[in-house]
């Protein structure tokens, strides 16, 4: 039975969402450090790589979300988010320091909530092939 591109049934249904958010998150990270560049440039190359499908995208996708979710994870036990929080809180305007708070929390919880879906959405048909 000769099977074509066609027949072949998608292990990624919905890729391009992540890779969309990966760029997303990308052009959101630019900054003036080396290391946000760094990281902007990797997420945007990965989110790329997912949305035309090639399988290097899939691999630095998930190489970049452990790198984001250690980094996440990392900056809320130190007390780098608490700093930040801090910072935010003593902005001069009283109106302000609440929505600016609000909107550091919302961007990562769902960096987090991306880089760990991501891993767990690529990685799952590999999870499934070995407890098969």
């Amino acid at each position: 039975m000769n099977r074509t591109a066609e027949s072949k049934p998608d292990l990624y249904p919905g890729i391009g969402y992540f890779g969309g958010l990966g760029v997303v998150f990308g052009l959101m990270l630019i900054g003036p450090h080396l290391i946000q560049m760094g990281m902007a440039a990797l997420w945007v190359a990965a989110g790329l790589g997912v949305i035309l499908k090639r399988r290097w995208g899939r691999r630095l996708f998930i190489t970049v979300s452990a790198l984001n979710a250690g980094w996440v994870i990392a900056d809320i036990f130190s007390g780098a988010t608490a700093a930040v929080i801090q910072d935010i809180a003593s902005v001069d305007s009283a109106w302000q320091a609440p929505w600016i708070l609000i909107a550091f929390l919302l961007l990562r919880t769902a960096l987090l909530a991306v880089c760990l879906g991501g891993i767990a959405y690529f990685l799952k048909p590999k999870v499934k092939a070995a407890f098969r």
